[in-house]
């Protein structure tokens, strides 16, 4: 892989002391049994990071095609004794990026198409601090995910006070807007396609207890009832907007049902003053009406005052 494929950040960490940055190459040799290896690549060339890690290091390829592919999928991948899974944490935009975790005894590599500030800032303080995430990959692997977990949170909850504040604008606007609730709502499911694949992929983690180790386990564990959590919210999130939705049609329905009586009392009023005007119109020989001096007076009385008659049955009835 050369130098334009990726940029990478490489470091290994012994049983004491810091770590200490180290070159790509130390990925294709055998770490010493004390060490363990952490590498990020940012890609730039897929299909050269591809060939590298799957064909020269041996991880799945399928992780690498998910990552290509963009695709948060469900599913921890095995090639021997090397594991592949998704996972995803926030870029610089604070946008979701997809997150491609390889990982075997010694070695951890996380595979980004773009700039994640979490992991960069991670990689740094395990350098200077390995005791922090960990100095086996186990411990460095579960605490680096419950970083990127701990990372969406905050955007959860900002989400859930954007829903709050739409639902008020909405019930002020009567419901003006349903299209907006609409798309919150698609925004909510693609969300909950990340996050549960994310949930899943922990809990394969967390069955691992013969690879992992029992204390890593139970972190994962925690993880995983947290990742549920999220989960969660999002579902209570896609209820509140589905709510939200509901109130609007309904709300829409009401005023189309006002504007529908309103036209039926003005129609109606209407056709009492038509049938009048009507029953004059008619082409008879014999009308006496039209002979009388006080016809139009009274034909004009009659239509005012059936309109009158008809206004106030609809009154009665609360038409209005």
């Amino acid at each position: 892989m050369t130098d334009s494929a990726a940029e990478v950040f490489v470091g290994k960490v012994g049983i004491a002391g810091p770590g200490h940055a180290a070159d790509l190459d130390i990925l294709r040799q055998s770490p010493a049994p004390n060490e363990i290896v952490w590498a990020t690549l940012l890609v730039r060339d897929a299909h050269q990071v591809e060939q590298f890690v799957c064909d020269e290091l041996g991880f799945p390829r399928a992780t690498m095609a998910n990552l290509r592919g963009s695709r948060l999928r469900s599913g921890l991948v095995s090639t021997e004794s090397r594991f592949g899974f998704m996972f995803a944490a926030l870029d610089m935009n604070d946008r979701l990026e997809t997150v491609a975790v390889f990982f075997d005894g010694q070695r951890l590599i996380t595979v980004v198409r773009e700039r994640v500030t979490l992991l960069e800032e991670s990689f740094k303080v395990w350098l200077s601090d390995p005791d922090g995430l960990g100095r086996d990959i186990g411990t460095l692997l579960a605490r680096l995910l419950s970083e990127m977990a701990n990372d969406l949170e905050p955007v959860f909850e900002a989400f859930h006070e954007r829903i709050e504040d739409f639902e008020e604008e909405s019930l002020k606007l009567g419901g003006d807007n349903p299209g907006k609730a609409l798309k919150e709502r698609r925004t909510l499911l693609l969300l909950r396609r990340k996050i549960a694949p994310m949930r899943d992929n922990v809990r394969a983690l967390a069955r691992r207890k013969e690879m992992l180790g029992a204390q890593v386990i139970e972190q994962l564990r925690d993880l995983g009832d947290r990742m549920n959590h999220l989960v969660d919210e999002i579902d209570i999130g896609r209820e509140m907007v589905r709510e939200v939705v509901d109130a609007e049609m309904s709300m829409t329905s009401n005023r189309l049902n006002q504007i529908m009586r309103k036209m039926t009392v003005i129609t109606s009023v209407l056709a009492v003053a038509t049938l009048v005007a009507s029953n004059y119109g008619m082409n008879f020989e014999v009308m006496p009406e039209l002979a009388w001096i006080a016809g139009y007076p009274f034909a004009i009385t009659l239509m005012l005052g059936l309109s009158g008659l008809t206004l106030w049955l609809f009154k009665r009835n609360g038409y209005f």
